[in-house]
């Protein structure tokens, strides 16, 4: 079977209806073969799995959401960090790739 172009991994936590998310991956290779064709649009994925991971969590009673963002590679976490503080997310704390951080 075709592997997916996109993924993401959590779970809803009770109490408090949290909705946490761990990972979020985009199968790079698909997806430049897919923006070749126009099928995709490569600005646009990450936003919209996340909104559809967000919309799964508010369907089941999550009224709160946190997402994991730890700072491992400097670039990706900072577009991590802005992409989620776009959809009207905070940062709650620092997590880098130290075990003390977590």
């Amino acid at each position: 079977s075709p592997s997916p172009l996109a993924s993401t991994t959590g779970f809803k936590r009770l109490p408090p209806n949290l909705l946490h998310m761990d990972t979020m991956t985009i199968d790079r290779r698909l997806l430049k073969r897919l923006s070749l064709t126009g099928a995709v649009n490569s600005n646009n994925l990450g936003v919209m799995l996340g909104c559809v991971a967000l919309r799964w969590g508010y369907e089941r009673g999550c009224s709160r959401v946190e997402f994991l963002a730890i700072d491992d590679e400097e670039f990706q976490h900072k577009r991590l960090v802005r992409h989620w503080r776009r959809l009207g997310l905070r940062e709650v704390r620092y997590v880098g790739d130290d075990v003390k951080d977590v």
